[in-house]
């Protein structure tokens, strides 16, 4: 069991941002300790929603009380992800830099939660720059191919899926919706010098919160074992199952509560080969 500070977007109904993540990784046996990016009543996806950014203050300030504790100390790992308002970046920066000094062990996973080929960038603006900033002190980043090339400024018709991740911080990456044969999808696992390829079925159309599931599976999968490109197909594996009951279901969200058997257990395939 580990401890993990994760920052991201919390929604009332609905399971996307920690209101996914939170779940899968206390499913894995692991204690998470949530802070708000944002606080709404649903994904924006079912119209606009109410509620609202935290201030970055607000953020830090929860943060500070809990590092002024000593219990940052007994913590492994952060994730952020979902970011309302640029400002926000120095309240993560903040809480990581607070982090490493109480545990200079702690992992900093980043999700860099910009958007997709199908939606286009939806963050705010600034938000592309204040993620380049958290990337560079991330130790591990699950970006898409859209966040990828945004972050890299590279066209993806430019350059091939592992061009980019040569040219990205931070050493580990799990590249996500990266070119897969039909019916399929693609992941490339970058570690250091190291590339890996993981498939899975696909399932569409995939429920909104599926790349938040996916990147806290990868941290809480790593956390266990330590090995982060069985981390990622553990955690592919688990996405793959849960999606597939989603979408029988005809479910706009993930069915976590109802399919939670998978977290631990998937039933999908999933492979894995050395690129």
């Amino acid at each position: 069991m580990a401890r993990i500070l994760s920052i991201s977007s919390q929604v009332v109904y609905g399971t996307v941002g920690n209101s996914a993540g939170v779940f899968a990784l206390q499913r894995l046996e692991h204690e998470v300790w949530p802070v708000p990016t944002t606080l709404l009543s649903h994904h924006p996806g079912y119209g606009a929603p109410a509620g609202g950014p935290l201030p970055a203050e607000a953020i830090s300030a929860l943060i500070r009380s809990l590092d002024e504790k000593g219990w940052l100390g007994r913590c492994d790992a952060m994730m952020s992800g979902y970011l309302a308002a640029p400002d926000q970046k120095e309240a993560i920066l903040e809480a990581h830099d607070r982090l490493k000094r109480a545990n200079p062990q702690a992992l900093f996973l980043c999700d860099p939660v910009l958007g997709d080929e199908e939606s286009g960038l939806y963050a705010a603006p600034g938000v592309v720059d204040a993620m380049q900033a958290l990337i560079a002190r991330a130790d591990i980043a699950t970006p898409n191919l859209f966040e990828l090339a945004l972050l890299t400024d590279t066209p993806l018709d430019k350059t091939t899926p592992e061009e980019m991740l040569r040219a990205a911080a931070p050493a580990r990456i799990c590249l996500t919706s990266a070119p897969a044969p039909a019916g399929r999808i693609g992941i490339v696992v970058k570690e250091e010098e190291s590339f890996h390829a993981v498939e899975t079925p696909r399932f569409e159309p995939a429920p909104k919160g599926t790349g938040d599931l996916f990147s806290a599976l990868v941290l809480g999968r790593l956390l266990r074992h330590g090995n982060f490109a069985e981390a990622a197909r553990e955690a592919a594996a688990s996405t793959a199952s849960i999606v597939r009951e989603s979408v029988a279901r005809e479910r706009s969200d993930l069915m976590l509560a109802e399919a939670q058997q998978f977290i631990e257990r998937p039933d999908e395939e999933a492979t894995l080969t050395v690129l």
